[in-house]
């Protein structure tokens, strides 16, 4: 006898009971006629969804897109395969449903055509993700549209700090919000907002959201198939603002990417630089403890973190430049950990007490720590 795909770890679903059961709520209650989902990894809750549309006693149309024609956990598997196995287990169904890959989420808004009145964002989490995919598909939705977005606290609940696009996008729109937060739960994960005519009016505040700095650079196939988008359905002002985004967020971006390499070169060679000799920090404030705790991670050994004047009460391995100078190390190190502000006075009192060997961070580096 086939297994019923019912429980959430048979579907594979990547939302969990309470975040299904807000989708198949508002299904009921909206009662939609064309329902997108953007993102589809497994299929799982497209197939919850799925089995929510079979208690309608109306047809509706589904549409399941993804970029990616494999399963990104599983590349041996397709993307959505979760969805034909649920389809091969029926013989007949209700939904007409279709599943699209292999393309950019704009490409497949011909073949959909308008009337969207239910679309679930749930994609890569990072800027500019969503906000590009719900700015292409809203002059394709209708008045009174539900749109799901998922993982609104992403950032919070994974490595992906990052990953806060849904979130930003939940707070930038106008629409009638829909959070389902209880006192004394868990903050949710998940929430909706039903568009209507000032979504539209006051769009302009979601390209601007899009000057946030982004966490990823599209390449410039993806770039040119949202602007071609764009440029059909919204106004010049509001073109100029995605053309700012894009130069500015690839000069930014860029930048960032150089910094975050030039760090990680200079950290390897101070690291390097410092193996077998005693360290010392200069600084045990904000600076100086991060300093030492970073280089501890690397296996640096920390002697002691030294002042220009120890206060009364402090911590053991602080000295002051005085005890410094009667301990009279060899094959030492001091690692400068104050901010730019204090930099120059550090290096005049090392030098002013004889102590000439010391390595200070560039301001690239220090802004990292």
């Amino acid at each position: 006898m086939r297994k019923e795909l019912t429980d959430i770890k048979d579907l594979n679903a990547e939302m969990t009971d309470k975040e299904i059961e807000f989708i198949k709520k508002l299904i009921v209650e909206q009662k939609p006629k064309k329902i997108v989902e953007i993102g589809v990894a497994a299929g799982g809750s497209s197939v919850a969804i799925l089995k929510e549309l079979e208690n309608l006693d109306y047809n509706v149309k589904m549409y399941s897109i993804d970029l990616s024609e494999t399963y990104y956990r599983d590349r041996s598997k397709k993307t959505g395969y979760m969805i034909e196995k649920f389809k091969k287990g029926r013989l007949q169904i209700k939904t007409q449903h279709e599943l699209i890959v292999g393309n950019y989420a704009p490409v497949a808004l011909e073949r959909i055509g308008r009337d969207i009145d239910f679309l679930i964002l749930d994609t890569v989490h990072s800027l500019p993700g969503e906000i590009l995919d719900f700015l292409a598909f809203l002059p394709f939705l209708k008045i009174g549209a539900v749109v799901v977005l998922h993982d609104i606290i992403l950032n919070h609940l994974s490595d992906n700090s990052a990953g806060y696009a849904t979130q930003v996008l939940l707070d930038s729109v106008v629409g009638d919000k829909i959070t389902p937060i209880d006192i004394n739960d868990l903050f949710p994960g998940i929430g909706a907002f039903i568009v209507n005519r000032d979504t539209f009016k006051y769009i302009n505040d979601l390209f601007c959201s899009l000057m946030i700095t982004w966490e990823y650079l599209p390449n410039d196939e993806e770039i040119r198939i949202y602007r071609e988008r764009f440029v059909k359905e919204y106004s010049k002002k509001q073109i100029y603002i995605f053309d700012k985004a894009v130069e500015l967020n690839f000069r930014t971006v860029n930048h960032i990417k150089d910094c975050k390499l030039k760090c990680l070169c200079e950290y390897g060679e101070i690291v390097g630089l410092l193996h077998g000799k005693r360290v010392y920090i200069y600084g045990n404030g904000y600076y100086g403890c991060k300093v030492g705790k970073l280089l501890e991670r690397s296996g640096v050994i920390i002697d002691n973190y030294i002042v220009t004047q120890k206060e009364k009460e402090t911590f053991e391995n602080v000295i002051d430049i005085n005890e410094f100078k009667i301990i009279n190390a060899k094959n030492y190190c001091v690692v400068i950990g104050v901010g730019d502000r204090y930099r120059d006075e550090v290096i005049n009192t090392l030098i002013e007490n004889n102590v000439n060997e010391y390595i200070t961070l560039s301001n690239e580096l220090m802004n990292l720590v």
